[in-house]
């Protein structure tokens, strides 16, 4: 028999192969083919970046050859015609002839039909002008990143690429590119490059971009298959020169009228001649769309067994070379057959001449292809997976996993993904593996859900959650699974989501990377019912399943709800310290840039809370820079915090316009999850109107335990606003026991406020009073939280200006720091606008005294006195003594 049947069972030709490739791993001094890939894994994947070489003696198409050097004034160049119609060819030899610098070229195919893997060549390809970008940039292959921020990184490499020097970039095989989102990509970077960057596409078909444009404004150079056909007298250069035939004119004038100019079937005729007589030309038929007919009849047939088993089973693979065959048929004389085909003038092209890495035209490759289908599928199935395997010894997964798919061996496919926890975008390869096999590896399922739901494909993840729920009711491993429907609802219903323990997640029988995701899920959830302490008991778990292999991705995500709790407990110097670490891992992982909007939004809501309101301008600003237009949802941070930083700024009209926007989107048609900008909202609306009403009839709805502690808060206060002042005190106390007890310090402030508010309106003892806004200002102080505070700046002048010095006795440095803040930020001008030490320097300055007077009698130094001085001047708004004393004069503060 001509092919071997199929059996798992036997390894024997792996240990065979292995040792080939390291008895065989010189060559002259150097490391040779394939085994380069010991090195470095990717070395296979990079021969789609070598530019074919043209034939020895090609023929010089000096009409085309003009035109084609005036491809630096267009910024795409397209060369557009059937197969076999010599585009490739004229493009390397005008290349090879000119000897033009700055060619970058990728060589297509099916697979590169996904928007992951086709920057990724881009970008690898590239790689020379990235410069030290170059490495954040090729990780983007091993990581996942959603979709709808690839233009952030686009518009990144677009910037590197904005050099002096002309860029050429070419695409051969373009026709292989068909997929909608990575067309839209490519139209954007066409949009936005630079006049020094030059895309060549090679195309059997008209290219799915808009073009149109680029034509209108002269920058669309188009060669079409007009123009590439041969003349007579090219055609018989091309037979006589090129590829060496000695035959007499009246053959070539045949042989060039049967083709009509087109090179692949001048070729084709002469394999023909050089394996038969000259006689059987009269007879051929020869025509574009009769190509696989014509090469069975007259090339395949005439090849013996063992040529025809090389062609075949190697065309299975992109790429071939001595490695390659002897692993996939034993015992082939793989030198002796190649140097036989060539001869035979057989449409192979040498990619790499040190490496001798080979591809067959497309054309051939093609027909070959159809002939390996038609074998048994038991056949079928043993060459893919013998592929599979020596792809996977060298780590080249995406061509590993091409041929797992391709002999339905899913269980292989999906467990090579999985082992790869930092090779997220692998994942994408299970777009072709069946729903029913993915329920068979959890890890896989669990990790596929969380890949199609950070890219927000809402209905995979759904598909996804269906299968797991119809048929794996009685799995435990698959029970974090029952809630993670919630994730992808329209409407947000997190509150209605029950969690997993740390402690159960730990005992699932499944992968480390998993459980961080699974957890990182939990966290969110735990975080969103204010259950603080338990979702950082979460996160903590997460991270130490990370340890080992660091994810990028894992990493941020942690620390980014690792800091969104501690932002709401008020923990806010802690923040600060995890968003330098988020920072770290951005700026060393600079593939990961989709990030940043959520980084800098989220540290602007951090300098929101201590009303740095400059910091927090500047972190909004810089997020704005990362937003993508087609993809609003990754914005919904900014826009909220942006909503904030207008109220704080006193810019309403603008604020409730951000909030109207807001509440059109699914994830806030629940009020309760946009609690902390409504209570700027019902402040400005005097807490009336048909909005307050939405919220307490939702706010109704959800169980105790499912209300987040904002919700709470602003309820209390809708609550005192309408004169329920005895339930609003008893819903208080309750939320600043849960505080107290669990150390929510921001949330904790907020409340002391509102009960200040809530007892001033029924004249408590003054006692309770100070002692809650003291509780506040030592809550506060650590962290410099000061936004609750100008929140309720009516609450604060009404405190200051009844009590004056009184509160400020007994305070710490950094109680006493905040309270001036908060004095000078909410606008109170009073007998306390002063601290204790100031008003003793004003009392020193209104005796006359001089600065060195005044650092003896106060035990302090000259530079403090002059420290105290200036703030003296500018709290009483005055520039000199006399001033400062008459205005403290006014005030009674002496």
């Amino acid at each position: 028999m001509l092919f071997n049947g199929y059996n798992k069972k036997n390894k024997k030709g792996l240990y065979t192969w292995k040792k080939l490739m390291y008895n065989r791993i010189k060559q002259d001094g150097k490391k040779r083919e394939f085994g380069d890939h010991m090195n470095n894994p990717l070395v296979l994947v990079s021969t789609r970046f070598k530019m074919p070489q043209p034939r020895k003696n090609y023929i010089v198409r000096q009409e085309l050859f003009s035109k084609l050097e005036t491809m630096s004034d267009y910024q795409v160049t397209l060369i557009k015609s059937g197969a076999g119609t010599g585009k490739t060819t004229l493009l390397t030899s005008f290349i090879k002839e000119k000897k033009i610098e700055g060619i970058q070229w990728i060589s297509l195919d099916k697979d590169c039909n996904n928007v992951f893997l086709f920057w990724n060549y881009v970008i690898e390809a590239l790689g020379t002008y990235l410069e030290s970008e170059k490495q954040g940039f090729v990780h983007l292959y091993k990581s996942n990143f959603q979709k709808s921020n690839i233009e952030q990184l686009l518009v990144t490499l677009i910037n590197a690429l904005h050099k002096q020097e002309d860029i050429y970039i070419v695409l051969d095989d373009f026709h292989y590119i068909k997929d909608d989102f990575l067309l839209q990509t490519i139209d954007f970077f066409l949009r936005n490059i630079s006049d020094n960057v030059h895309l060549i596409l090679l195309s059997r078909q008209e290219p799915e971009l808009y073009l149109a444009s680029l034509n209108m404004a002269g920058k669309l150079l188009v060669i079409d298959e007009q123009e590439l056909k041969l003349s007579k007298p090219l055609s018989e250069e091309f037979l006589t020169r090129t590829l060496n035939l000695a035959i007499d004119q009246e053959t070539q004038t045949l042989m060039n009228r049967l083709a009509e100019g087109w090179v692949g079937g001048l070729q084709l005729i002469a394999t023909v001649v050089h394996m038969k007589k000259e006689k059987h030309i009269n007879s051929l038929n020869l025509s574009n769309t009769l190509i696989a007919d014509y090469v069975t009849k007259e090339i395949y047939e005439s090849l013996n067994d063992e040529e025809k088993k090389l062609l075949v089973i190697t065309s299975i693979v992109p790429y071939f070379n001595e490695a390659m065959c002897q692993w996939l048929i034993e015992g082939i004389d793989f030198r002796n057959l190649l140097e036989r085909l060539l001869k035979k003038n057989i449409m192979i092209i040498c990619m790499d001449e040190e490496k001798n890495i080979y591809r067959y035209h497309n054309l051939l490759r093609e027909y070959l292809q159809t002939i390996f289908k038609g074998l048994s599928q038991g056949t079928q199935k043993y060459y893919h997976l013998k592929a599979a395997d020596f792809f996977k010894a060298l780590k080249t997964y995406d061509h590993c996993l091409d041929q797992c798919l391709l002999a339905e061996d899913y269980l292989t496919a999906m467990e090579i993904i999985v082992q790869s926890p930092t090779n997220m975008t692998l994942l994408s390869y299970g777009d072709n593996i069946p729903e029913s096999f993915i329920i068979k590896n959890p890890d896989f399922a669990y990790q596929s859900f969380f890949y199609h739901y950070i890219n927000m494909d809402f209905e995979k993840c759904q598909a996804l959650y269906k299968v797991v729920e119809e048929n794996t009711q009685e799995d435990s491993v698959f029970l974090p699974f029952q809630y993670l429907n919630v994730l992808t609802e329209k409407d947000l219903k997190l509150e209605k989501s029950h969690t997993l323990s740390v402690e159960q997640v730990d005992e699932l029988k499944i992968k480390n990377t998993t459980k961080a995701l699974i957890l990182i899920k939990e966290a969110s959830i735990l975080h969103n019912q204010s259950q603080y302490n338990e979702s950082l008991e979460c996160i903590e778990k997460a991270l130490s399943y990370t340890m080992n292999h660091k994810n990028p991705y894992i990493l941020f995500y942690v620390a980014s709800i690792k800091s969104q709790i501690l932002e709401e407990m008020g923990e806010l110097s802690k923040c600060e310290a995890l968003y330098d670490d988020m920072e770290a891992i951005v700026s060393s992982n600079t593939y990961i840039t989709m990030f940043n909007i959520s980084f800098y939004a989220g540290n602007a809501g951090v300098q929101l809370k201590k009303m740095d309101l400059d910091k927090a301008k500047e972190c909004l600003n810089k997020a704005k820079g990362y937003i993508v237009d087609k993809a609003p949802q990754t914005t919904l941070g900014y826009q909220y915090n942006l909503a904030e930083y207008k109220f704080l700024m006193q810019e309403e009209k603008e604020g409730l316009s951000i909030v109207e926007k807001l509440m059109t989107i699914p994830t806030f048609h629940n009020l309760i999850y946009m609690s902390s900008l409504l209570q700027y909202v019902f402040r400005i609306n005097q807490f009336s109107g048909e909005l307050v009403e939405r919220f307490i009839e939702q706010y109704n709805a959800l169980d105790e335990k499912d209300r987040p502690l904002e919700s709470q808060l602003l309820y209390v206060n809708i609550l005192f606003h309408n004169g329920q002042l005895e339930d609003a005190i008893k819903h208080i106390d309750e939320i600043l026991k849960y505080c107290r007890m669990n150390k929510i310090k921001f949330v904790l402030v907020q409340g002391c406020l509102s009960k200040i508010n809530m007892l001033s309106a029924q004249d408590a003892n003054k006692r309770e009073i100070m002692n809650l806004f003291r509780e506040a200002l030592y809550y506060s102080s650590e962290d410099k939280i000061r936004q609750p505070f100008y929140l309720e700046k009516e609450v604060v002048h009404n405190i200051i200006n009844q009590y004056g010095v009184e509160i400020t006795k007994g305070l710490n440095f950094k109680e006493q720091e905040l309270y001036e803040a908060i004095v000078n930020r909410c606008q109170v001008k009073t007998k306390t606008i002063l601290s204790n030490r100031e008003i003793e320097v004003i009392k020193e300055l209104a005796k006359g005294s001089k600065n060195k007077e005044i650092a003896d009698t106060l035990c302090i130094s000259l530079a403090t006195v002059k420290s105290h001085t200036i703030n003296i001047y500018s709290k009483l708004q005055v520039n000199n003594r006399t001033a400062a004393v008459r205005e403290a004069e006014k005030l009674k503060l002496l």
